[in-house]
């Protein structure tokens, strides 16, 4: 299937990748790298309802020592952005505050393996007799 430009491609079934304009978003090993990859997966994955800065926060820092949270998770945001923008994700801020909930901005179109999964089973089960069938 070929991929359009200016949308991220994102695979959460088996090993978790990100794609925009034909360039894989790369993870690491380090820390902050799987930070990053997690902080993704959160954002992409509740880009509708957001996520509560307490749970990211939680998620993000509850195995780790660190002095400060906010502080840390200030700089994984920064960090993060600067990644996108060395990808050449569009300028501006990738994610938005409301309320207490980050979300994954709807200026960046994302399109998933796991809305399309979830999408093809409501249809399959909408079918006649799909309840007892899936």
């Amino acid at each position: 299937m070929p991929q359009r430009e200016n949308v991220l491609y994102v695979r959460f079934f088996g090993t978790f990748s990100i794609r925009w304009n034909g360039r894989q978003i790369p993870g690491d090993t380090k820390s902050s790298g799987t930070q990053f990859i997690r902080l993704m997966q959160m954002l992409l994955h509740h880009r509708e309802e957001g996520v509560g800065w307490m749970e990211l926060t939680e998620e993000l820092f509850r195995d780790r020592e660190v002095q400060s949270v906010p502080h840390s998770m200030n700089v994984l945001l920064y960090n993060a952005r600067k990644r996108w923008q060395s990808l050449g994700l569009p300028a501006g801020d990738c994610i938005e505050k409301r309320e207490g909930r980050l979300y994954w901005t709807a200026e960046i179109p994302v399109i998933d393996d796991a809305d399309a999964f979830e999408s093809l089973y409501r249809a399959a089960e909408a079918l006649p007799g799909g309840g007892e069938k899936l």
